[in-house]
């Protein structure tokens, strides 16, 4: 994996996937892009437990979120994509969704880390 053209791109809600991304992009000497929601999750918003927590809610659509920086401006130029995210309900964070179908990924050789608050 050359770090030229290797990018780490991440979404973190709570910081734990950021610091496992720092760690990896640090090692790697890579370029990494942290997704930004339009409108950031509070930490009201991840209590998992409340029924009326954006999370929640959203656990029932799985909606794509609007980001800041879903398009990641000079794509063609990587050949490999790290990508992190959290585990929510046992699956991707769906704060992915609008960066993971605004990028082509043809040609591109994906490796993909995620993190847990359960393990």
């Amino acid at each position: 994996m050359n770090a030229n053209d290797t990018i780490l791109v991440y979404f973190s809600a709570i910081n734990r996937t950021k610091n496992v991304a720092e760690i990896i992009s640090k090692k790697l000497g890579v370029k990494s892009v942290s997704l930004e929601p339009k409108e950031p999750y509070t930490p009201q918003d991840l209590d998992y437990n409340n029924p009326k927590a954006r999370v929640y809610v959203e656990l029932q659509t799985r909606p794509s979120v609007p980001l800041k920086n879903a398009v990641i401006s000079d794509w063609q130029s990587y050949k490999n994509v790290i990508i992190g995210y959290p585990i929510w309900w046992y699956d991707y964070a769906w704060a992915m969704n609008e960066f993971l179908t605004s990028n082509d990924f043809t040609d591109k050789n994906i490796a993909v880390f995620a993190t847990s608050a359960s393990s």
